[in-house]
């Protein structure tokens, strides 16, 4: 079908066809209008670790210091369950050092728990999976995802 030509029935199906693509342009708009002008999800921020309770016991043979290989996080824990913390993370803008003070406790399965808080923040408790071989301690999140080895200092 060609509806270019000057043929007297052509024009009324031109003019249909027009009406028609405009109709569905207009169709088209409205519905991107209506569905982008939604108002946005309520956005808390980063996500934010599950809340776990402090409560366990010290275990003897994790008291002492710890550090990863390349020196960048390490850990304290102390005989009367302080904890000091350090963690290095990379920014674009260079290494970020966290000095952390705390507890430490272990709970059933094996679990290391981290309580520290940072100045005008609430306590954080941190709960991580742990495996002691000799003198290596893997903590590693929930999920197996996320491993950090440790050696004794």
């Amino acid at each position: 079908m060609r509806l270019h030509t000057q043929e007297p029935g052509n024009r009324i199906n031109r003019d249909w066809f027009r009406a028609s693509a405009f109709k569905g342009v207009v169709v088209l708009a409205a519905t991107l209008l209506v569905l982008g002008c939604k108002p946005p999800e309520q956005d808390d921020g980063p996500a934010k670790p599950p809340v776990v309770a402090f409560q366990g016991q010290i275990d003897s043979t994790l008291v002492g210091g710890w550090k990863t290989q390349d020196k960048r996080s390490g850990l304290d824990l102390g005989k009367d369950g302080t904890a000091k913390i350090l963690a290095t993370a990379t920014s674009p803008s260079g290494p970020v050092i966290s000095n952390l003070k705390g507890s430490w406790l272990v709970s059933p399965g094996r679990k290391l728990l981290l309580k520290y808080s940072v100045k005008g923040q609430p306590e954080t408790v941190i709960q991580y999976r742990y495996i002691l071989a000799a003198n290596k301690l893997t903590l590693s999140d929930e999920s197996g995802r996320m491993k950090t080895v440790y050696s004794r200092k």
